[in-house]
């Protein structure tokens, strides 16, 4: 009674992940195909689990949501670690470090001829990796030094955080969200 109960739920979410798998992948169909068909080779045991593992890790590598439910269907102790790829972390935290270093550098063209402006920008950020401001005071005061350049407060913008972002008008008004 218990094996049954817990079969049809797993069964209908198998189902769900079948179709949300699908989703994400409408325009890579063959990736889509190879996802079913790892699940159908499995499933008539012509792989077996460290195969389907490393090709589920594979396809959906830049899917941990659906690699997590996945799990769900592996035994225990036979998950799929994450997070999946240190590499691909790094990649990430390179790319962000070398757009900083472009926006610093794009703040530090603008204010060439007025340093106290550039070194207020630098405070700002020093206080608040110090944690001597919190993101709305260091927005705030972005907002303020930025407010007669666009790019600057749209370049700045990328690194806010959601619900923390200046909303930009046409008409070159700001405000916050």
């Amino acid at each position: 009674m218990n094996s049954s109960r817990r079969t049809g739920p797993l069964i209908d979410d198998a189902r769900v992940l079948v179709k949300d798998v699908e989703a994400v992948f409408q325009d890579k169909r063959e990736m889509y195909e190879e996802f079913v068909k790892l699940l159908q080779d499995f499933g008539a045991k012509r792989i077996d689990r460290r195969v389907v593992k490393e090709g589920v890790t594979e396809l959906l590598k830049e899917h941990q949501d659906l690699i997590l439910r996945f799990n769900i269907f592996l035994p225990p102790g036979h998950e799929i670690s994450l997070p999946l790829d240190d590499d691909l972390q790094q990649r990430d935290r390179s790319a962000l470090e070398d757009r900083a270093m472009a926006f610093l550098t794009e703040v530090k063209v603008t204010f060439e001829d007025k340093m106290e402006k550039f070194n207020e920008f630098l405070k700002l950020l020093a206080d608040y990796q110090a944690k001597r401001i919190d993101v709305r005071v260091v927005k705030e005061g972005m907002m303020e030094l930025f407010k007669d350049h666009k790019n600057l407060l749209s370049g700045f913008n990328t690194f806010l955080p959601e619900g923390h972002k200046i909303s930009l008008s046409l008409d070159g008004d700001r405000t916050t969200r």
